[in-house]
């Protein structure tokens, strides 16, 4: 995940400049995250079994374009973006604190007007929310370099809809099983929240921090 060689291909062999005993071979390679293509210099030196590679001369450059280009990508994806994240999280926060003033019970149990009043407040509000502030970013245009954020931020999404689900299916069955999964799912989605919201830290440094000469 760090070095990025998962996302980087090789596109063409280029010049090869011999220096004594060694030499260094030019690689054009691409990252296929951002679409950046970077010439990369391997240093080899011949020895007894032949031309070996013994050192990537500029490899540090190559990790800091691509963190730039996928760092000004993500820029770009937050900031189209915002207005929705901005317009429905009120609207979260209300129905979260409204779910937790309903499932508050010393007991673990619930009186039937607060059971449906769950139900409610799940399948008519929380549920439904969740679905339309998904669609919305959706319409959104993805620059290359944050499709991974995107992919997360949507992963966290579908996750607690489909944990809410499970709540609800729990509370019209009763069966410790419905109330285990919601619960599995939802730190699922918290586990997604916390990487997208890594991404979008680590991109604004990024964004901030100039190359290292």
């Amino acid at each position: 995940e760090c070095s990025h060689l998962r996302d980087t291909d090789l596109l063409s062999i280029g010049e090869v400049v011999r220096d004594g005993g060694g030499a260094v071979v030019t690689l054009t390679i691409v990252d296929e995250g951002t679409g950046l293509e970077f010439p990369l210099q391997m240093r080899m030196e011949k020895g007894d079994a032949g031309w070996q590679i013994v050192r990537m001369v500029n490899y540090r450059a190559y990790l800091e374009a691509v963190q730039t280009a996928a760092g000004r990508d993500i820029s770009l994806y937050i900031e189209a973006t915002r207005p929705i994240v901005d317009r429905y999280n009120g609207v979260f926060r209300s129905n979260q604190n409204e779910f937790h003033r309903l499932t508050a019970t010393a007991r673990g149990t619930y009186t039937t007007e607060r059971r449906d009043a769950l139900i409610s407040l799940l399948r008519n509000d929380m549920i439904p929310v969740l679905k339309k502030y998904q669609r919305e970013l959706d319409t959104v245009e993805v620059p290359r370099g944050a499709a991974y954020l995107a992919a997360q931020r949507k992963a966290a999404t579908e996750a607690s809809i489909a944990a809410y689900e499970s709540f609800v299916k729990g509370l019209d069955s009763g069966l410790p099983e419905d109330f285990a999964r919601a619960e599995t799912l939802h730190k699922k989605a918290l586990t997604y929240d916390l990487r997208v919201g890594d991404m979008i830290r680590r991109g604004a440094v990024s964004a901030e921090t100039p190359a290292t000469p």
